[in-house]
């Protein structure tokens, strides 16, 4: 799976943000409902702030599960304590015991793992997954220990098995307010990759407790406007609605209508929003998308919105397209360009050719 930085990716130039919102291309919870709520979650029909929830994992320092590998010690205690036993010499790298700290010493190390690794190894990067940059004893700056991280995560799901506990740790990972908003994401980012590795050619039974947490964890995850989570978590929903029918495009929708029309929510979010409201052709988001396409306070977010003109508009909007061809700012001029192309003709005598 890609690794995606998504506060970057919403923000690019024009024609990236259009394509990377719905490409396909990667690419986590836990609450402890019952399964009965959880089978209802799929079909929520609007975001709601929901309680949380305490994750399965237990503590989120210190999960419930009793790891015949590495047990994890108080949060309180250095960092190299928390490994109670013996890993492997390069899962050792990887975690950060070894007095080279780097970030092409770490990499190099997790590039020789392989997709059978032992349970130790495993309980391990679970540890290393749960630490936090502060506390930990790095040469590596943040975005490099996230890589690091992130791709440890990839390696996990590449497994010849699914690793036990793996949403577990996910969950509980998302749910940990003391980790950074980056890390954050990237365990909801991880969400839809493991649905598509556990169930990639079987249909997602709505009672299996791995499912309940990832869709409960998904629903509080698009609460989360204020940042790029729930953006990240709106377009993991809407992969998996295109695959499995546990969880519906229309209730997808509903979420994508309901943040692109709210004011307070964050332009990341809003931006992932509105290009899904296009995809799926909800047509009752056209208003708001004429209205941000002119007067949105930011190009990314009217690129946005002219892209979205041109998934759901009709021959009227055609004028202001072809406007801001004319006069309008440079940055815009691919969206709009682009749009025009998808609307229905208009007058023969445009102005655009």
């Amino acid at each position: 799976m890609k690794k995606i930085s998504v506060a970057l990716i919403l923000l690019v130039a024009a024609g990236a943000i259009v394509v990377v919102v719905l490409r396909h291309g990667g690419q986590q919870q836990q609450h402890g409902s019952e399964p009965k709520e959880a089978q209802s979650t799929a079909s929520r029909p609007a975001v709601q702030q929901q309680k949380p929830v305490r994750a399965v994992s237990g503590a989120k320092t210190t999960p419930t599960m009793k790891p015949s590998g590495v047990v994890l010690a108080s949060p309180a205690a250095p960092y190299e304590k928390q490994f109670l036993v013996n890993l492997s010499a390069n899962v050792r790298s990887v975690v950060g015991l070894d007095a080279n700290k780097g970030f092409a010493y770490r990499t190099a190390a997790l590039q020789t793992l392989g997709v059978n690794m032992p349970r130790g190894d495993i309980e391990g990067i679970y540890a290393f997954l749960s630490a936090r940059y502060e506390d930990h004893k790095t040469e590596m700056d943040l975005l490099e220990f996230e890589s690091v991280r992130n791709d440890a995560l990839d390696l996990l799901l590449r497994q010849a098995q699914l690793p036990p506990d793996l949403v577990t740790n996910l969950v509980a990972i998302f749910h940990d307010r003391e980790q950074n908003e980056v890390w954050r994401d990237y365990s909801v980012q991880h969400f839809e990759p493991y649905c598509q590795a556990k169930w990639k050619e079987t249909a997602i039974p709505p009672t299996d407790p791995d499912w309940i947490a990832i869709s409960n964890a998904y629903f509080e995850a698009v609460t989360e406007t204020d940042s790029t989570i729930a953006g990240t978590a709106l377009l993991g929903m809407e992969r998996l609605s295109s695959a499995q029918s546990v969880i519906s495009r229309d209730t997808v929708g509903q979420l994508a209508v309901t943040l692109a029309n709210d004011e307070k929510c964050g332009e990341p979010a809003r931006i992932t929003a509105l290009r899904i409201c296009g995809q799926l052709k909800k047509i009752e988001i056209l208003p708001t998308a004429r209205f941000l396409s002119q007067t949105a306070d930011t190009i990314s977010l009217q690129i946005a919105a002219i892209a979205t003109l041109g998934d759901l508009g009709d021959a009227s909007d055609r004028e202001y397209l072809e406007s801001t061809l004319l006069v309008g700012n440079q940055r815009l001029h691919p969206a709009a360009k682009a749009a025009l192309q998808r609307l229905p003709k208009a007058d023969p005598q445009s102005t655009v050719k």
